[in-house]
């Protein structure tokens, strides 16, 4: 998987919230569910029509809060120099530049903007993201399909097939096909979090659910409380997660 260089034109158009849609028969009203490292989800009822929907969805308190968030400085903006496992991010200002424009490095991606943006607006921001989407997919599929495999081996697990994706709402997930799933953004997680989740989807091979079974099995997998560890692993998500506050 390569990256690809990026241009400031595939951006969304400035002053444009971005969500993913979805219409719903088992609702009857506009719903937003913010995904922190995604677009919001709107959820809308089939019969309203997704062109009605988005006139009553400039009425709603949260979508007035995601537009004011493009109007102020990004909070938890990414530094100059940002660091993923494999790779790093420059951001800088150049004076030759006019608008946003980026390089490919070999040790990762460099950002050059204009002096007039501050680095921490969000337009600089939200171009960087693509760029730590692209290095974060690049990073899964090197790292995390021979890691999975490997803690698989140490507790005499199997699968059928892994996937990496960009689920919604959930870090993984484990079918009852035996299917692993794993949010490409799991990779921003430290070791420590990635280690519990790659495991508790393993667990899942065994337990469907989360019975007192299962959070039994997986406590012997880890050496350590598993449920302990799911606290703290939560709670790093809403409080530590190294991104920037962008949707």
């Amino acid at each position: 998987m390569r990256i690809t260089l990026l241009h400031e034109e595939n951006l969304p158009p400035e002053g444009v919230v971005e969500f993913k849609w979805k219409a719903s028969a088992k609702t009857n009203r506009i719903q937003i569910k913010r995904l922190r490292v995604q677009p919001a989800l709107l959820i809308y009822p089939s019969s309203l029509g997704r062109a009605r929907a988005q006139e009553l969805l400039q009425e709603l308190p949260l979508y007035r809060y995601l537009r004011e968030l493009q109007e102020k400085p990004v909070f938890n903006a990414f530094p100059e120099l940002y660091r993923t496992r494999q790779h790093l991010l420059y951001i800088e200002h150049n004076q030759r530049v006019h608008s946003i424009e980026s390089q490919i490095l070999s040790d990762g991606v460099r950002i050059l903007v204009p002096p007039s943006r501050p680095l921490d607006s969000y337009r600089v921001q939200r171009f960087a993201y693509e760029y730590l989407y692209q290095l974060l997919q690049v990073e899964a599929y090197a790292l995390l399909y021979p890691y999975v495999a490997s803690c698989a081996r140490a507790v005499g697990q199997s699968y059928k097939q892994m996937k990496i994706t960009t689920p919604s709402l959930k870090w993984g997930s484990c079918s009852s096909q035996r299917t692993l799933i794993f949010s490409v953004f799991s990779m921003l997680l430290p070791h420590e979090y990635l280690r519990y989740l790659v495991y508790h989807e393993l667990t899942h091979l065994t337990h469907l659910n989360h019975s007192e079974a299962f959070w039994d099995l997986l406590s012997k997998y880890l050496g350590e409380d598993a449920r302990a560890l799911d606290k703290k692993m939560n709670e790093y998500f809403t409080t530590s997660l190294p991104i920037p506050e962008l949707f």
